[in-house]
């Protein structure tokens, strides 16, 4: 788990670092159940395009949890990845986000 978790911000910062956008801010907060690594670019649209494209991405996210995901928003996208699956099993998936 840690070493997917490592390659998967091992690809982000490389991807991050090839973007031609010099305005880039990254946060990552921690809730009980779930960490969230937000990223504000200029252009969220484009970005969240060239993020789905990276498919090595895509399935470092999927293998480190199923619920694991993209959440776009007006000034940013969200890499939520979840803590404890156990818990997951029992919600709503509407109460995911």
């Amino acid at each position: 788990m840690k070493q997917m978790l490592n390659n998967l911000l091992t690809k982000l910062m490389t991807f991050l670092s090839r973007l031609n956008d010099n305005q880039i801010s990254i946060e990552i907060s921690s809730e009980q159940n779930y960490i969230d690594i937000i990223i504000y670019v200029k252009s969220v649209t484009a970005f969240h395009i060239k993020l789905q494209k990276k498919i090595h991405f895509r399935k470092i996210l999927k293998q480190i949890g199923p619920f694991d995901t993209l959440i776009v928003k007006q000034e940013s996208v969200i890499i939520r990845l979840y803590k404890n699956m156990e818990s997951l099993d029992r919600m709503n998936p509407f109460e995911l986000y």
